[in-house]
């Protein structure tokens, strides 16, 4: 493990073939669970800052993944990097996660968290691995089933969404455009925070952004039975309260289940983990979801 001095986190890595990188940040007092967080598409598990310090707070053990070729990783297979590869990813870093809260006397399995697109990757895991996790949150996550390839094309005419998508492509955008951008919708104010992550924000595997996201059933059928919340935003440009419902229908997800729970909440951005001012009322639905299928 490296220590990384004065940060709250420590970046762990993987002991398979592909090292991935992913931060860690302990439980304050006796841990009373454990999640994994997986962003979405451009980002890295730097876009957690938040969420850890919530959830650590609150007595869970935190994990951030980086998948390949994203956030702390080095850049490497990144281009033409597949949703199965990123699930095979989830799959070491939970097989990783679930040992080392083993070695610290924690026997109960992580919750996994995923955004965005990461949360199309978390779909596509618990299909044949729920089993190794204690639930799922699908967090503003790419529609079940698949995405409508038109759709998402005919969506480029709106200027915040082709600013998200061309700094996906590589294409440098300038700080002003991405506070714009579908990612804040300009609900972010602090130039410093709009900087930071305009620098953290990289371009993205061309399958997933032309190809993966818009196959039929890119899912496949899901046959467990774990906790699952769906939760978003009526404001998220991406995946609107119309994307959340058609996702909730496909786990039987309803708005009065603590269990298999659909949270619509108003008026924050895609990333509601980095909202400036309502990021806190996502991360308490999310915990107390978990608080409620422990």
């Amino acid at each position: 493990m490296e220590n990384t001095g004065n940060q709250k986190y420590d970046k762990l890595t993987t002991d398979g073939s592909k090292k991935l990188k992913l931060r860690h940040q302990s439980a304050k007092g006796s841990p009373s669970g454990s999640i994994i967080f997986v962003h979405g598409i451009c980002h890295g598990a730097w876009c957690f800052e938040k969420f850890m310090d919530y959830f650590s707070d609150n007595g869970y053990e935190c994990f951030s993944l980086n998948l390949r070729g994203h956030g702390d990783n080095i850049r490497k297979g990144l281009t033409f990097a597949t949703l199965s590869q990123y699930r095979n990813d989830i799959i070491e870093c939970v097989n990783y996660c679930s040992k080392y809260l083993h070695e610290k006397g924690i026997t109960e399995k992580p919750f996994l968290l995923g955004h965005s697109m990461g949360g199309a990757v978390v779909q596509k895991y618990i299909k044949g691995h729920f089993f190794d996790v204690k639930g799922a949150i699908l967090f503003a996550s790419a529609t079940a089933k698949r995405m409508s390839f038109l759709n998402t094309i005919w969506g480029l005419r709106k200027k915040n969404l082709r600013t998200s998508a061309i700094k996906a492509w590589g294409f440098k955008r300038s700080d002003e455009q991405i506070a714009a951008s579908a990612f804040f919708d300009n609900k972010i104010k602090s130039q410093k925070d709009i900087k930071k992550y305009n620098n953290l924000l990289h371009r993205e595997s061309l399958i997933i952004t032309f190809v993966s996201l818009y196959l039929p059933y890119y899912i496949g059928k899901y046959n467990g039975d774990i906790p699952i919340q769906i939760i978003g935003s009526d404001a998220d440009s991406y995946f609107s309260s119309n994307s959340l419902e058609k996702t909730a229908k496909v786990y039987y997800c309803f708005e009065n289940d603590t269990r298999k729970q659909l949270k619509i909440l108003p008026n924050l951005c895609h990333d509601m983990m980095l909202d400036e001012k309502n990021w806190r009322e996502s991360a308490k639905a999310v915990l107390e979801f978990m608080e409620n299928n422990k």
